[in-house]
């Protein structure tokens, strides 16, 4: 089910959207759909290499034994 959320911009920020809309050839709400999703996928994964930097029992590798498993 899709949703209606409003968004409020800046003129600059509108303009480039408008800018790249046309160029892609596509609408601003697809551009805005998939930059909210890669945001969000990027701010989990953050968060997940965040929480195993933090893990004192989680091991490290060093690039060397990380190239012996490949």
């Amino acid at each position: 089910m899709k949703h209606k959320l409003v968004v409020r911009l800046p003129e600059k920020l509108e303009t480039k959207l408008e800018i790249l809309s046309r160029k892609l050839r596509c609408t601003k709400n697809y551009i805005l759909q998939k930059a909210l999703e890669s945001f969000i996928n990027e701010y989990n994964d953050y968060k997940i290499a965040l929480k195993r930097l933090h893990d004192k029992n989680d091991k490290i590798l060093s690039s060397n034994d990380f190239r012996k498993i490949l």
